[in-house]
């Protein structure tokens, strides 16, 4: 049946689960594939005669999480194996035409009974392809590569704390941008994800499809509401793919999103952070507030406030207000009130006019 004709829709819908399961039980000992990283990863060699059908036998494979282990594997294994198997599996969905039906017979998928595929059922699969596509280009687009060895007898020392700045140790560009051109492929699957999906909910929601049986998809009335959200939620992502995006409901537009830059590779953490000291950054200043383009409204005092854990805004004094033993105040310099916090074991001040937090001393700001 596979050899049959490109144009054949059955050929087509089996060629393209059959790129998706050749994922899983490709038996080469070759680099990249999903047993040679379950190999790295600690499992024994026999695992590499695993087919789908030993599944049952899964839990009898040894395993012991091996000390040379790179988490960075993860990103080649997506990278290299299981992004070019959703992209030849869209591939050959993409084939099948919106009026085309297709009778997998029992034989085929393995139940007591045929099953019907349609164009809903086809959009459903492109869909969860290019979700998965998405994520799996998002995870291997950034440096998440950790030693297994090192993880391990850093969290085994009782004499060492695991903090934010011993992971960054490790590995300086932890959080970092690997590939960019993944961010870009990733955007380009979660597009066509929701864009499918948009194909097929009416087909789905449609009163002659509810509680069809013998398909690969299909809702019941019960289903209605939760799909409904679903939808709606896949709509979102759309439009914050393609324009920026408010993340706040009160009409302020400060913590505007732009997953547009973020999607370029625009949005290096490691290199747009400060420094850690321990799960703290050493100062609150950065070279640039929007980060990246992320959040194209930020400035320094709003990034000031999320890393001192502080609200932007100055309230309004009435009458003799403290702030624990602290007043506060009015400065003539900064023809403002200023509002005090404490940090650190610090006393901190935010000046107006210089648009940043300050550390209060006794012999003046500094």
């Amino acid at each position: 049946m596979i050899a049959e004709s490109t144009s054949d829709p059955e050929a087509n819908l089996l060629r393209g689960l059959y790129a998706l399961l050749e994922f899983v039980e490709l038996d080469q000992s070759s680099d990249n594939s999903l047993k040679d990283f379950a190999v790295s990863l600690g499992a024994e060699e026999s695992i590499r005669n695993f087919v789908l059908s030993d599944m049952s036998t899964l839990e009898n494979y040894n395993f012991d999480l091996s000390d040379s282990f790179q988490t960075g594997e993860l990103a080649e294994l997506f990278e290299y194996s299981l992004i070019p198997a959703l992209e030849s599996a869209d591939a050959y969905f993409s084939k099948i035409g919106s009026t085309q039906t297709i009778t997998l017979s029992s034989e085929i998928n393995g139940s007591d009974e045929s099953i019907t595929v349609d164009s809903a059922d086809v959009y459903v699969l492109r869909s969860i392809v290019n979700i998965l596509g998405g994520l799996a280009c998002l995870q291997a687009a950034f440096d998440w590569d950790l030693n297994a060895g090192q993880t391990e007898a850093l969290d085994n020392d009782p004499s060492i704390e695991v903090t934010a700045e011993r992971i960054r140790d490790l590995n300086t560009n932890f959080g970092g941008i690997r590939s960019a051109s993944l961010l870009t492929k990733s955007k380009n699957f979660l597009k066509t994800a929701v864009e499918t999906y948009a194909l097929a909910s009416p087909l789905l929601r449609a009163s002659s499809r509810l509680g069809t049986e013998e398909r690969l998809f299909s809702l019941g009335s019960e289903d209605l509401n939760e799909e409904s959200d679903f939808k709606r939620d896949l709509d979102e992502l759309y439009l914050a793919l393609h324009s920026n995006h408010n993340l706040r409901e009160d009409g302020s537009t400060t913590d505007t999103l732009s997953l547009s830059n973020f999607f370029a590779g625009q949005v290096d953490i490691p290199t747009l952070l400060p420094e850690l000291v321990g799960d703290q950054f050493e100062t609150d200043q950065v070279s640039d507030p929007t980060l990246g383009g992320l959040f194209p409204n930020w400035d320094q005092a709003r990034i000031s406030a999320l890393m001192l854990d502080v609200e932007l805004s100055i309230p309004q004094p009435k009458g003799w207000m403290r702030f624990d033993s602290y007043p506060w105040v009015y400065s003539n310099e900064e023809n403002s009130w200023i509002y005090l916090m404490s940090y650190d074991s610090k006393l901190m001040h935010y000046s107006v006019k210089r648009n940043a937090w300050l550390e209060m001393s006794a012999t003046g700001n500094e």
